[in-house]
This record gives structure tokens, sequence and C-alpha cells, in this order.
């Protein structure tokens, strides 16, 4: 074969991560999801705002 093992492996995952976007995306288009993905949205907008931007969004903030 003339591709390397290394291209065959970047192409491989190349597909798998495409194929669960194009997963996700339908399951996000739902709408089933809508509310709880808002829910989850508005979360992590709370989290940002009140404890990561305070630690300047280091590492420690996360832990």
């Amino acid at each position: 074969s003339s591709a390397s093992w290394e291209e065959n492996t970047v192409e491989n995952f190349v597909n798998v991560v495409t194929q669960q976007a194009d997963e996700l995306r339908s399951c996000i288009g739902s709408h089933g999801h809508k509310k709880k993905n808002k829910k989850l949205h508005m979360y992590f907008q709370r989290l940002s705002s009140h404890f990561l931007q305070r630690m300047g969004h280091s590492a420690a903030a996360w832990e």
C-alpha cells in the first residue's frame, strides 16, 4: 500500500470523529434535548463567570 501506517491511522481517526460529530448533531437537533442543552449551557456559563474568571481560568480553578 502506498499510504503509510500513520496516514491510515489519522484517516481512521478523522472518520470516527466525523461520525461521532454527525451523531451528536442529530441528538442536539431533536426537540426533546433543547431545554436540557440550554440548562447545561447556562450552568457552564455561570460556572465560567463565577469561578473560572475569578481564578484567571487557571488549572486550579477546575479542581
